[in-house]
């Protein structure tokens, strides 16, 4: 590569690769969970499926909502029926709650390049256990309506 700054594309360099694989300790770590064998590997992806599963049929059910089903991410994308879902989420924390509980997700948008893409897309975590998950979702879409109806 020809640049004029040898010395910042040096530098770059050293960035690109340091942010292309996981720290010393996280590799360390990982090593240990290859010890632990194919039982627990399949538990916990089959933990994790239940529970992109369970997410992912409860975004269904909400009117409007366009989601697809994700095959290998530990997080669930999504777009609502909403024109600015970081605006939602804040009003959903502070403002909404259906028996003392509302559902905290995060905005999309800033995942994109694009200025002004998703918008109205968000982003679940599976972080929860299936039953939890369904039932955050069951909020969000409460949410969702009541948010919808202030329009």
């Amino acid at each position: 590569m020809v640049t004029k700054n040898k010395e910042f594309y040096k530098s770059a360099l050293k960035f690109a690769q340091a942010r292309l694989c996981p720290a010393e300790t996280t590799q360390f770590g990982a090593i240990g969970l290859l010890t632990l064998g194919e039982e627990y590997t399949n538990s916990v992806r089959d933990e994790y499926q239940k529970r992109r599963d369970a997410t992912y049929e409860a975004m269904k059910e909400i009117p409007g909502v366009v989601v697809h089903k994700p095959e290998g991410a530990f997080y669930l994308a999504a777009k609502l029926p909403v024109d600015n879902a970081e605006d939602f989420i804040i009003w959903m924390l502070r403002e909404f709650n259906v028996d003392g509980k509302t559902t905290m997700v995060s905005p999309l948008s800033g995942f994109y390049a694009t200025p002004g893409a998703g918008m109205s897309e968000i982003r679940i975590a599976y972080v929860l256990e299936a039953e939890k998950l369904a039932d955050a979702v069951r909020i969000l879409g409460e949410g969702i309506r009541e948010y919808n109806k202030r329009k």
